[in-house]
């Protein structure tokens, strides 16, 4: 190398960094990057809206069971009805054909408002679910965790 050729590239110049004999250099190494300090533990959280949902499931279908076996007893079959007052069965069950034609017909409006009172259950059984799914849904996806985009 000559006198009259540039340095090379990429090294420090000579007497760099100066030497501090005791005092402090000009130059510093700069500290090492921090390591990434790990995450703190995720609380555990308490889902309490399945285990609601679920009692909610149990109240409306022993509600339906009981009001279904408590009117069922009652109400003979069509083919009890039909044979009650057929061609004088009625004699010894009832006193005259009226009669049985009466309690035949209590026995079927028995049996329709068994079925509206099962329906009934049933419909709000379907409203509350609705009522109660609908936002817990919407809560759900507003706030579910995105992933990252990709780049």
């Amino acid at each position: 190398m000559t006198s009259h050729d540039p340095p090379p590239q990429n090294t420090p110049p000579a007497g760099w960094p100066p030497q501090s004999h005791g005092k402090q250099a000009y130059y510093q190494e700069p500290p090492p990057p921090a390591q990434p300090e790990p995450p703190l533990p995720r609380k555990t959280r308490y889902r309490v809206f399945p285990w609601a949902f679920l009692a909610i499931q149990a109240i409306f279908l022993a509600w339906l069971i009981t009001s279904l076996v408590a009117t069922g007893d009652d109400v003979p079959s069509g083919h009890d009805l039909a044979q009650a007052c057929a061609n004088g069965a009625w004699h010894g069950l009832f006193n005259s054909y009226q009669d049985c034609a009466s309690q035949t017909s209590d026995a079927f409006n028995a049996a329709h408002y068994t079925t509206v009172g099962a329906g009934f259950v049933i419909g709000l059984w379907a409203a509350v679910d609705f009522i109660i799914g609908l936002p817990y849904l919407i809560y759900r996806l507003a706030t579910r965790r995105r992933a990252p985009y990709a780049t």
